[in-house]
């Protein structure tokens, strides 16, 4: 067999057991009523297992349905602009991801009507990453080199450009951007030596390592971690009239993230039960898992709560790190009230949960 492939009686069982926990997790009854559509899109182009908090594992043990919801996952190629504008148009509900767009335009005057009400990264989780035999070490080391990023003016970049600055390296004169994507191309342009350095969330790079491949991540400035990062957003007008919705959206995601970060390795099983065609091939299953096991259990450390953090709740965004946000992407001296793009309204009803239940569900989860 030229690669991996699922031995299907696997799958089924998988598949089977998470069918049986969902009627076993939530009352049966929900199960039978009509379902509302949820129309969710992701700012990026694949859900991968980095975002099973929100997709496969709720999926797997029924919390849309016991929530009465049916989403509908859709992945966008043209990045955080096309999932904003879908989103604020009112062809989606929710969206995922990054909002600087809704900040530039604001700071230029420009409401599309978007409010960010679930902040998922406790600590940023933009990295730069080199290849592990180069000579590059630091920041300082990129002076006349060439970046590559996963769309041009995209987060980390601005992270970047300005952790260069203060590290003495003009990004405008001595530094070039490319876009590479993500994945299999962004892989390629590192190996091939069209990029010296890539930069991405650390999702991103870590579904590249479970290809196999090994990076050296330069160290990032200290402040990097005090910047909220990708989350969920929706319009204003679909707050307004879906409240419960999106609350009970927020709490899906909540709870799932606790699953998370008490078996990671659970949480990659039944992503890949769900997404059989994202099984790293040419590879022994269990290689590909321990691969990808490595990067999830980085995207783990960025969810955690940190050691500084004096509210302890999913989706909280403290002022301070809305405030950095601002200060990353330059518009802060041209939003007088960041308050009207983001908001903890709702984060006391989202953390309304029994963690402790999600934390027997994982630590007691078996895979057939």
């Amino acid at each position: 067999m030229s690669r991996y492939e699922i031995d299907r009686r696997q799958l089924l069982a998988l598949l089977g057991a998470g069918t049986m926990a969902g009627a076993a997790f939530g009352p049966g009854r929900l199960f039978a009523q009509t379902l509302t559509r949820l129309k969710y899109m992701f700012a990026f182009p694949s859900i991968s297992n980095t975002v099973s908090n929100q997709t496969s594992i709720p999926l797997y043990y029924g919390m849309y349905k016991e929530a009465g919801l049916e989403p509908e996952f859709s992945p966008s190629s043209g990045g955080p602009n096309v999932s904003i504008q879908l989103v604020a148009s009112g062809d989606q509900d929710i969206g995922s991801g990054v909002v600087e767009p809704v900040l530039e335009r604001a700071a230029q005057g420009d409401d599309l009507g978007i409010v960010y009400f679930y902040n998922q990264i406790r600590r940023n989780n933009t990295v730069i990453v080199v290849n592990p035999g180069g000579p590059i070490q630091t920041l300082a080391g990129l002076a006349g080199k060439t970046i590559g990023v996963t769309a041009l003016g995209s987060g980390p970049e601005k992270i970047i450009r300005l952790a260069l600055e203060e590290n003495g390296v003009n990004p405008e004169t001595q530094v070039s951007f490319i876009d590479v994507g993500i994945g299999a191309q962004a892989l390629t342009a590192l190996r091939n030596g069209d990029v010296d350095a890539y930069t991405a969330s650390i999702g991103t790079v870590s579904t590249m390592e479970a290809l196999g491949e090994q990076f050296r991540q330069l160290p990032m400035p200290s402040w990097v971690n005090d910047i909220i990062g990708p989350g969920l957003f929706t319009s204003r007008r679909y707050l307004e009239a879906n409240r419960a919705t999106v609350v009970a959206v927020g709490r899906i995601v909540a709870r799932s993230t606790v699953f998370v970060l008490n078996n990671p390795e659970a949480a990659i099983r039944i992503h890949w039960s769900l997404f059989p065609e994202q099984v790293p091939t040419g590879q022994a299953f269990d290689a590909a898992l321990a691969r990808t096991l490595v990067g999830m259990e980085r995207q783990v450390e960025v969810l955690r709560f940190q050691d500084g953090d004096t509210v302890r709740k999913f989706g909280y965004m403290s002022p301070e790190s809305i405030d950095r946000y601002l200060r990353v992407i330059r518009v802060r001296d041209r939003i007088s009230d960041p308050g009207h793009y983001f908001t903890n309204d709702l984060v006391d009803e989202i953390n309304d949960f029994d963690a402790q239940e999600m934390i027997d569900l994982a630590r007691n989860f078996k895979a057939p």
